[in-house]
């Protein structure tokens, strides 16, 4: 089987893939929160592409070994990467907007300075946020009521935030310039 397509493909698929994550951001002029988990997924299937090959043109078991290991360092990462990730939100009006969502549930809560922690149901919510960047996680640090975290954040969706155009341009002009290379190298 000829692989070259494979692995021109992924040539642009990355470039392409933050170019989307950039304008849906623009165009919906919403902040994306999305899982880690699938965006990491994503990123993966991209860079293991070429790895591939390796399963059809070798037999010896040391070119194996790279495969394994980065499988194996890309599954601890998956591991670690648990919530939501929040792209191109201002930081105040995210916390604002947070807090309402809260409040409009009737959960009581107390704010630490890095996490929200809800009395009924017992939930602690890890909050980390770059408003400069725009960008920022939103993690469970307990696994009980998963249901009560999956309604906040889905609550949290439907809210009116403003957006921090740093991070889209980013995605963009860095999916521009990946793009471009592929084109002269």
């Amino acid at each position: 089987m000829d692989y070259s397509l494979f692995l021109n493909l992924q040539r642009f698929l990355l470039p392409l893939f933050f170019i989307a994550i950039g304008l849906a951001v623009l165009v919906r002029r919403q902040p994306l929160i999305i899982n880690y988990r699938w965006f990491f997924l994503f990123i993966i299937l991209i860079l293991a592409l070429p790895s591939f090959h390796i399963l059809t043109k070798s037999t010896d078991l040391r070119s194996f070994f790279p495969l394994f290991l980065f499988i194996l360092l890309f599954g601890y990462i998956y591991y670690m990467m648990k919530g939501m990730m929040v792209l191109g939100a201002d930081g105040d009006d995210f916390q604002k907007n947070f807090i309402e969502v809260l409040s409009e549930e009737n959960y009581e809560y107390e704010q630490t300075f890095t996490s929200i922690k809800i009395k009924e149901p017992a939930l602690e919510i890890s909050i980390a946020f770059q408003s400069w960047l725009g960008n920022g996680q939103i993690r469970m640090k307990n696994k009980e009521n998963k249901e009560t975290f999956d309604k906040i954040i889905s609550q949290l969706k439907t809210k009116t935030i403003k957006t921090n155009l740093f991070i889209p341009i980013f995605y963009i002009l860095f999916g521009l310039i990946v793009l471009s290379m592929n084109f002269y190298f």
